[in-house]
């Protein structure tokens, strides 16, 4: 057994340390609602303090033994008056409002990590149903683009020759417009959007066609929407296109959750788009905006920074990088 330690401090330098302990326990508790935070054992651990002192005459000097008594009355009265001292000091205190603060912020943090593990669950359990259908997808592609082609043919509003080149756009943007301007800000609106986009991609999913979704994945100004106009789809199956930033890999997962309900019984690629371009020619295109579509320059480099690289374990079967600058 190891030999306990000398202890060189005298009855002040002790009686300083105890008083010390006891004020930040004293906060802790406040802080926290728990009134065990903050007790004599807690105190004269925290301090290195036999609580002999604070319970006998142990020395001495009648003045010595005073003083320790009286820090035991001290912590006895905080946790007499623990109530009414919560409810006076906290709920106008900094530390009381930075605990409700943090404590909101935990519950959200929680919260969202559900949402994120749920939907982790989700696409999982949907990708396990893909693996199995694989290798029918694989040997009935032909067949799939060949009802592509007859579809597009027998279409009453098809006039022309059937072309993959041409693509359907899903874009929240395209739902922001309230009498002519942009709407971003309204976060009703943005809700509204998103379930509206949802909706038309599932609609353009059931189709029995050979399908390549494009989901675009970039800050805004990176040029997504002018890329939609001006690519040059693959020709071997029908471009579905996602125009929206989709920066973080929990966003993305929000869109296969609804593309992996159709990828296992329809012939379905997924391609990322990923824009690489630097903040200066974002913030010179920013500036070139609209009023209504403006960011400011500290939320433009907020989203750049949110932005997280793509790779094939999320679920794409090819990526593409478009690189600006």
């Amino acid at each position: 057994m190891a030999k306990k330690e000398y202890d060189s401090r005298t009855h002040d330098e002790k009686i300083s340390d105890l008083r010390a302990v006891f004020e930040r326990l004293k906060i802790q508790a406040l802080a926290t609602g728990k009134i065990s935070a903050c007790s004599i054992k807690k105190v004269c651990d925290g301090a290195n303090v036999s609580d002999t002192y604070l319970y006998t005459d142990k020395l001495d000097s009648p003045e010595l033994n005073a003083k320790y008594h009286k820090i035991k009355a001290d912590i006895t009265g905080f946790k007499k008056d623990f109530k009414k001292n919560k409810g006076s000091i906290q709920a106008d205190s900094e530390i009381g409002r930075a605990q409700a603060e943090k404590t909101t912020m935990q519950n959200e943090r929680d919260e969202a990590q559900r949402q994120y593990v749920e939907v982790l669950q989700q696409v999982q359990g949907l990708k396990n149903q893909v693996h199995k259908q694989k290798q029918t997808i694989k040997d009935t592609a032909d067949h799939s683009v060949g009802v592509a082609y007859n579809n597009l043919l027998q279409s009453p509003q098809s006039t022309k020759s059937p072309s993959f080149s041409h693509a359907k756009i899903v874009s929240p943007d395209t739902h922001l417009l309230v009498d002519g301007r942009y709407c971003f800000h309204d976060k009703n609106l943005r809700n509204l959007a998103w379930r509206s986009s949802v909706y038309e991609l599932e609609e353009l999913l059931k189709r029995p066609l050979a399908q390549r979704i494009y989901m675009l994945v970039g800050p805004p100004c990176a040029g997504k929407s002018d890329w939609c106009k001006a690519s040059d789809y693959f020709s071997d199956r029908h471009p579905v296109v996602i125009d929206a930033t989709n920066l973080t890999k929990s966003e993305r997962i929000n869109w296969f959750t609804v593309i992996y309900k159709y990828i296992h019984t329809n012939d379905i690629k997924v391609c990322a788009v990923f824009f690489d371009v630097p903040f200066e020619i974002l913030q010179k295109r920013n500036n070139k905006r609209s009023a209504d579509k403006r960011l400011d320059n500290d939320e433009l480099l907020t989203k750049l920074r949110t932005l997280e690289p793509v790779d094939v374990y999320e679920g794409f079967d090819e990526i593409k990088v478009i690189r600006y600058g």
